[in-house]
């Protein structure tokens, strides 16, 4: 980051509903051992994890750098 206009940042997702989340927690009880790791009791959509993405890509970010994102439900500040 810095004079030349680049930015440094990280996008730290949680669990995607994806293919590959179902065939790792092909049960009902690991997927849900999963959802209630995280504070919103979910996983998140594919398309909530891009519009992360997208949101640090555009001009609305252009001021953010430096930083690590979580996008993860919740998951780092819940207690099991």
């Amino acid at each position: 980051s810095g004079p030349r206009g680049g930015r440094a940042t990280a996008l730290l997702p949680g669990p995607g509903d994806t293919a590959m989340y179902r065939d790792m927690n092909d049960t009902s009880e690991a997927q849900s051992f999963i959802t209630n790791l995280h504070a919103l009791k979910r996983v998140a959509r594919p398309e909530e994890l891009a519009r992360s993405v997208l949101y640090l890509a555009s001009d609305d970010a252009s001021f953010v750098t430096g930083t690590a994102s979580l996008v993860d439900g919740g998951v780092s500040i819940t207690r099991t």
